[in-house]
């Protein structure tokens, strides 16, 4: 499996996420420029970016509170589509939708594996420790919360997550 690592270009992203997310958090903190964020569709490298870049920009979104808002406002809110890039196909999808929503793709990992990457070179600056990561990454795929097998709000609350789930 390691061998096939380099051809997946995971480092590479990640460090276009950082240097990205840099330049985003020079372009506020240092020019005092408004700045956009926005990528095809609005929800893979948007939430990457804007919650990397406010985690830069805020403390607050460094504390356990703050990268718990964090979440769920730049990737539940908005939209991210946790059902379709982590392959939770249910009942709710047809043959067609699941084979034209073959969307698979570790978006949200990768952003975990970006702050990872920030935690450890800057362990003081956060309230939470790399426990928190991992636990995220692992219920992203257990699904015993919840929280990451619907694409949005809507989705959550019409097929009840919050009554089903711990």
């Amino acid at each position: 499996v390691i061998s096939y690592l380099p051809d997946t270009l995971w480092y590479e992203t990640i460090v276009l996420i950082l240097k990205s997310s840099f330049n985003i958090y020079n372009s506020i903190n240092k020019d005092k420029n408004t700045v956009l964020i926005h990528c095809s569709d609005g929800w893979d490298r948007t939430s990457q970016l804007s919650s990397t870049s406010e985690i830069l920009l805020d403390k607050y979104y460094r504390t356990l509170e703050g990268f718990i808002v964090l979440i769920e406002k730049e990737w539940l809110s908005f939209g991210h589509q946790f059902r379709y890039r982590n392959k939770f196909y249910s009942l709710i999808d047809t043959p067609t939708q699941i084979t034209s929503e073959n969307q698979f793709s570790p978006i949200f990992i990768q952003w975990l594996d970006c702050i990872y990457q920030l935690m450890n070179q800057n362990m003081t600056k956060f309230e939470f420790n790399m426990n928190l990561l991992t636990f995220l990454a692992n219920e992203i795929y257990e699904g015993k919360y919840g929280t990451f097998l619907f694409n949005n709000d809507y989705e959550r609350e019409k097929f009840k997550a919050k009554k089903k789930t711990v």
